[in-house]
């Protein structure tokens, strides 16, 4: 019995702490005008050790956005370990575009990142 519960805790952990053998790469566009903003939320869960940060060496022409991050923000339910959602602020600040990288690692690891997520941003003027 406790063999058993050994092997399913471990086999939950895995699942819960994103043990993956190749990144997950995704990607979204999203089209502004100057000054406009939008939102984009992530799958986040800090109790693995795992969060989304910006790659700013794989991202392009990030000075015609600006990219606020608004933080962790907790699932529904007072659940230990739950996962919750990363959400940041995108506004465009100039015509053109840009591609901003997230990515989903152990800051600690010095591993490829166990997720990867690209916004590509289209960026209009005002009219």
């Amino acid at each position: 019995m406790a063999f058993r519960l050994f092997i399913l805790s471990a086999c939950l952990l895995m699942l819960i702490g994103g043990v993956q053998a190749d990144a997950q790469e995704d990607s979204e566009t999203i089209r502004l005008t100057v000054g406009a903003t939008r939102v984009i939320t992530l799958a986040e869960n800090p109790s693995t050790g795992f969060k989304w940060q910006i790659n700013t060496a794989q991202s392009v022409n990030p000075a015609a956005v600006r990219v606020n991050d608004l933080g962790y923000q907790r699932g529904p339910g007072q659940l230990v370990g739950a996962p919750g959602v990363h959400r940041w602020r995108i506004k465009g600040k100039a015509p053109g575009n840009a591609q901003i990288v997230f990515d989903y690692s152990r800051p600690w690891e010095h591993a490829a990142p166990a997720r990867r997520h690209t916004v590509r941003v289209e960026i209009t003027r005002s009219r």
